[in-house]
């Protein structure tokens, strides 16, 4: 598959949406939106502005809602315009004279100072759809009381009042309704009466983003009804030059060849690629009257060379507009045809044989489609053919200076046409053409530039494709580029071409259709969509050869080590000199995690960074869904307070991967994942719908809300006994008792902990007293210093204070401890508090659920008395450290257990540029730091566990929200769900070796069995085997042994001899038992470490003893003989006068041999043959 054709879907919605008529409807385009349906407002027929033109059908009506994608226009056709917005007060309904109109309701504001509560909408996608510009009416009114009221887009703001009765509203519908022009605040009453402002004239609306806000000035409640979006006809595209190559000196040295020459294109996919003899940049460019020059370089060909380059397959792209399904440039949405211009020169003395040619798919001569060459027989004319094949045109003679090259291509399937023209004026109308193609099915992908000749040279420069002649072929044209941007949204920003943070035209788009960064490669980095379900299947296949240690048990504990006593749920305990956690069954348990264990989903915006993205899906694709406003505001970052457009790429590429079934698949799959990476901990920021799955431990983040102390948010009133039933409350899901659960942490990275953000404990007191009277804080600050002072005399002689009362104490506001004076009680308090947070937290769950607790998730090193507060309260201290080493943080020198919530190593070479906390180079880093790290936990008495942070990558172009704008690559996983080879191969390492590692030995050794079969009152006899260990003298080494059936093999009969390494086993099944019993034998070392060896045993009946005739006889002529076999059997004697056909005549069931049978028909045969059988 070629690199045209990696990634197809975003054509084929392009094409579906051409049929439509995409761009826009003939004539205006228009788009018009009613926010309420109710009071019967839904606008069915055609209904608007006879002045404005926009009397039209195809309403769209919203029943209250703020957020709708792809807003149809009104012939039904979709568009890509995005409706997001704001009703903080809600909606309204009034003035039913309006009836049969959107003017009866909408968005309400009523606030006259809060701009949070003004009601907004916002237009996204509006340059995709209204190429030449647009203007947008805003329906507006109000109820009769709202005099005085405005709407604005942030560039103008028009001022209006609603009607004060009906007669003015009937007016108003006879006037066909009123617009207000007034730009300027009037006053209470005095601005016009009107239903409806005009944004856009006379000059069109450009942005592609328009936010629009309502306020008032007299809270009567004003509201926004409803808009139209206007455009321009879709037969009239803007005219742009969309791309340009003019080698420009800030991206090509002169003297260096352009032969694999990685240099950016605006428009290009991939780097410059060639052969042969020499290609390189010369100093100064090739000048063509009128044309202008966008760079100061020119390519040079020598030597029969030749470089080529792809162009860029985006829908979002500079040439988006002409790509088909194929990712060939073949089709028109906008019916705008396609210009190509170049300059060449070669001296008209020589025959250099130089070519510019369009290829498709390959660079093969059969799928060259466009050829202009400089011909190698005098007088050397340029010359053109379309397609390859055909016979070629003569444009005109080489006129010895820069030649410029003109073609136009008019997309219309087969039926398509190719004018050309050699040296036109730049000046004036497009000129007949003088050449033309016609019957031509356009189609390219790629271009190449080459000298066919062993001698002289050729010389291009100014390749340049645009929608019109003049923006094409004019050097005003070029203002039509876009021009230096910087990069938002993002904490850490690529390496520019131009270094610093302005980025070229080139650079953009920067972000593939996979999400991931265009200019750099890496390994794994997915260039085709197919490559994404063989990807699935690859790693299936991984995941089946590897599917995890063998010595864990379900939970991910030692199987090997000690048998600890099972209480069905985790535990800690202190383990020859090691705190360990100890699984439900009884296993040591080191917790080797990683956190936010979720289905693919990391949303990054769109909103105003269209450009960054190459591809972006269009209505009917089947990842349309993942490109869609957020659901509510942004809380961080770039976007804050917004509803920007976002797109989830990562949830995209599953969906291609794994199928529409992909969020359940993907959390199963993560569980399978964990087990074979050797990870049996989902650490925390993991939604229930994975981890309740219960294949993998988890711990949880609880997050019980009490109001802060003196309304601070920072300090929680934890002694406001509305903590503790906080608490209770969020301990009642699911998890409270759950086995799979490690336990809870309350709260993460408490902010009064965390020296960086709360710098002087002293503040905690402080805030405390300048709270309420009633404030539960502030009494438990009164006891404190009651127990110290006794009398309130006493404490304002040591602040230099003036309290009459300890309920004085607790009235007063502002009064504060004089200079130092108080800041040992200060610090008390702050002990004080932070002891009430963890002991209230340690009571609550220790109160409520057998789960244990797991702390608060410190941010690094907290402040030293928030430490030991903890360590009198929690099972288990957590922090969050991105250090090389973990370290037992100061104020945690008590002896308990610790855990390592969070840490993780982040590398720029996948195109994830923010450093994060702890930067290394590259991949293999990453994996080295990891391995580096584990040992310093997993060897440490303290540490019963490291997770890292977290399962999933970044946006390659920032997140929203957490970590606001964080684009690092911290994930054990990239954008399309691929595995980080090299540090999942460090993290399966550390988790195959963690248990003996940290325990200080192997297990011991001892020979496998096969699976046996006896008879019932049988023995197995000695079976033998061996048994070894690292340390322990094999003499020292313990042997026991279990039974799956001890009604079958009872434990006292499974007796070992031997002695040394080598030993036995003999098995003696109960007395007359058949069946079946699973028999394991243990050898445990001095340090409780255990080898097992498990097989089979099978005891079945004995085999009957065959039967047999003895003493066979003649008595008065009758045949007599004994039968003798096993007591109980059935017998069945059978006779034969043939030997072939045998009869049965005596039947004994249940029998007690011996016994004796006669033939009472002897005498009827002349010779009778008998058998006896034990069935018929």
């Amino acid at each position: 598959m070629t690199a045209t054709r990696r990634f197809t879907r975003a054509a084929a919605a392009m094409m579906a949406l051409a049929a439509a008529g995409f761009a826009v409807p003939g004539g205006a385009a228009v788009i018009s939106v009613n926010f309420m349906q109710t009071a019967g407002q839904a606008l069915t027929n055609a209904w608007g502005l006879t002045n404005q033109g926009t009397v039209v059908g195809g309403w769209v009506n919203l029943n209250q809602i703020n957020n709708s994608n792809a807003l149809p226009f009104a012939n039904g056709a979709p568009s890509t315009v995005n409706l997001t917005g704001t009703s903080v007060p809600g909606w309204a309904v009034g003035n039913a004279a309006y009836a049969g109109t959107p003017l009866v309701g909408g968005k309400a504001c009523y606030s006259t100072t809060v701009p949070a509560s003004r009601p907004t909408f916002t237009l996204a996608n509006l340059n995709a759809n209204f190429p030449s510009g647009c203007k947008v009416i805003v329906y507006v009114s109000g109820f009769l009381t709202a005099t005085n009221s405005f709407i604005t887009d942030g560039a103008t703001t028009f001022f209006y009042r609603a009607a004060t009765n009906a007669t003015e509203i009937t007016n108003a519908l006879s006037a066909g309704l009123l617009q207000t022009t007034q730009t300027t605040d009037l006053g209470n009453a005095n601005n016009p009466l009107a239903q409806y402002a005009v944004f856009g004239e006379p000059a069109l609306l450009t942005n592609d983003v328009i936010t629009f806000t309502l306020g008032t000035a007299v809270g009567a409640g004003s509201w926004i009804a409803g808009f139209q979006i206007v455009g321009a006809s879709a037969s009239e595209p803007p005219p742009r030059l969309l791309t340009s190559e003019g080698f420009a000196a800030d991206r090509y040295t002169p003297g260096v060849s352009l032969i694999n020459n990685s240099t950016l294109g605006f428009g290009y996919d991939g780097p410059w690629t060639g052969f042969g003899g020499q290609v390189r940049i010369l100093s100064n460019n090739l000048v063509y009257p009128g044309y202008g020059n966008d760079g100061a370089h020119r390519v040079q060909l020598t030597n029969n060379s030749a470089i080529r380059r792809q162009f860029l397959t985006g829908n979002n792209g500079p040439l988006g507009n002409y790509f088909d399904t194929n990712g060939l440039l073949s089709v028109s949405r906008n019916g705008a045809p396609l210009y190509l211009a170049f300059l060449v020169a070669a001296p008209t003395n020589e025959a250099p044989g130089g070519n510019f040619s369009l290829y498709n798919g390959d660079y093969t001569l059969t799928n060259r489609f466009f050829m202009v060459q400089l011909q190698t027989t005098n007088p050397f004319p340029l010359t053109a053919t379309v397609p390859s094949g055909a016979t070629p045109q003569t444009l005109g003679a080489n006129n010895n200076a820069a030649n410029l090259v003109v073609a136009r291509f008019d997309f219309a399937g087969a039926n398509g046409a190719v004018r050309l023209w050699l040296n036109p004026a730049t000046t004036g109308v497009e000129p007949p053409p003088q050449a033309l193609f016609t019957n031509v099915a356009i189609a390219f992908d790629r271009l190449q530039l080459t000298h066919g000749f062993a001698n002289f040279a050729v010389e291009f420069d100014e390749i340049r494709f645009g929608n019109d002649w003049a923006s094409t072929v004019r050097s005003n044209g070029l203002a039509t580029l876009p021009g230096v941007q910087t990069l938002v949204g993002m904490r850490g920003l690529p390496p520019s071409p131009l270094g610093g943070t302005n980025y070229p035209r080139e650079f953009f788009p920067f972000v593939d259709a996979f999400g991931q960064y265009r200019h750099l490669e890496w390994t794994n980095k997915v260039r085709s969509i197919l490559e994404l379900p063989q990807r699935a299947t690859d790693e299936a296949a991984d995941l089946a050869a590897n599917s995890g240690p063998a010595q864990w048990c379900e939970y991910g504990g030692w199987l090997n080590g000690p048998q600890l006593a099972a209480t069905g749920v985790f535990r800690v305990q202190k383990y020859l000199g090691n705190w360990w956690f100890v699984c439900p069954h009884g296993h040591l348990f080191w917790s080797h995690g990683v956190t936010g264990v979720n289905a693919p989903g990391v949303p990054t915006g769109v909103t105003a960074r269209q450009n960054y993205f190459a591809n972006l899906p269009l209505p009917g694709d089947a990842d349309a869904a993942y490109l869609a406003s957020t659901a509510s505001p942004v809380a961080s970052g770039y976007y804050t307070g917004l509803q920007p457009l976002a797109m989830d790429f990562m949830a995209a590429n599953a969906l291609r991967k794994y199928g529409p079934n992909w969020p359940d698949l993907t959390r199963e799959l993560h569980h399978t994942r964990l087990r074979s990476w050797g990870l049996n901990t989902i650490g925390s920021w993991t939604t229930t719908n994975t981890y309740l799955l219960r294949r993998t431990p988890y711990a949880r983040v609880l997050f019980p809300f009490v109001g802060g102390i003196n309304g601070d948010g920072r300090m929680p009133d934890y002694f406001n006994p509305a903590f503790a039933t906080a608490l209770t409350n969020a301990l009642g899901g699911p998890e409270r008792n759950d086995p799979w659960c490690l336990g809870f942490y309350v709260n993460n990275e408490p902010e009064w902990t965390r020296p960086g953000m709360f710098p002087d404990i002293k503040e905690v007191g402080l805030t405390t007293l300048a709270a309420v009277s009633s404030s539960h804080a502030k009494a438990a600050f009164r006891d404190q210093l009651t127990a110290k002072y006794g009398t309130i005399g006493a404490l304002n002689a040591q602040w230099g204070a003036s309290y009459a009362s300890w309920t004085d104490f607790l009235n007063q506001r502002t009064t504060f401890p004089d200079g130092t004076s108080g800041d040992a009680d200060l610090n008390a308090f702050y002990r004080n508090y932070a002891e009430q947070f963890f002991r209230t937290s340690g009571a609550v769950i220790r109160g409520y659920t057998s789960n244990l607790f797991l702390g608060s998730r410190f941010a690094g090193q907290p402040h030293v008395e928030a430490a030991r507060a903890c360590t009198n309260h929690v099972d288990v201290a957590s922090f969050n450290s991105y250090n090389n080493t973990v370290g037992v943080l100061a104020g945690l020198e008590a002896d308990l257990p610790l855990l390592n919530t969070e840490h993780n190593f982040c590398a720029p070479d996948s195109g994830l540029f923010w450093e994060g906390l702890n930067l290394v180079s590259n991949q293999a880093q990453r994996a080295t730091r990891y391995t580096t790290h584990f040992n310093s936990a997993v060897n440490s008495a303290r540490f019963v566990g490291q997770h890292w942070f977290q399962f999933l990558d970044r946006s390659t172009t920032g997140i929203l929200n957490s970590d606001a704008d964080g684009n690092n690559n911290n994930g054990l996983v990239d954008v399309t769900d691929t595995p980080y080879a090299p540090l999942i191969g460090a993290i399966r390492n550390a988790g195959q070796v963690m248990y003996a590692q940290r325990f200080g030995t192997t297990p011991p050794t001892l020979t496998a069995f096969t699976n046996r079969t006896i008879s019932v009152n049988s023995s197995t006899g000695p079976i033998t085997f061996t048994i070894g260990d690292d340390l322990t003298p094999v003499g020292s080494l313990a042997l026991s042994r279990e039974s799956s059936n001890t009604n079958l093999v009872p434990l006292a009969n499974i007796i070992f001899g031997g002695s040394g390494s080598n030993r036995t086993v003999t098995v003696t099944p109960a007395t007359g038992q058949t069946g079946t019993a699973t028999l394991t034998v243990i050898v445990t070392d001095a340090q409780g470490a255990r080898g097992f060896a498990t097989f089979e045993l099978s005891v079945v009946p004995a085999a009957p003893n065959p039967p047999a005739f003895s003493g066979p006889s003649l008595s008065n002529q009758l045949f007599k003989v004994s039968i003798t076999g096993d007591v109980g059997a059935d017998y069945y004697l059978q006779a034969s006068t043939n030997l072939v056909n045998w009869q049965t005549v005596f039947t004994n069931l249940n029998a007690t041999p011996p016994f004796i049978w006669e033939d009472p028909q002897t005498t009827n045969f002349s010779r009778r043959f008998y058998r006896v059988l034990l069935e018929p």
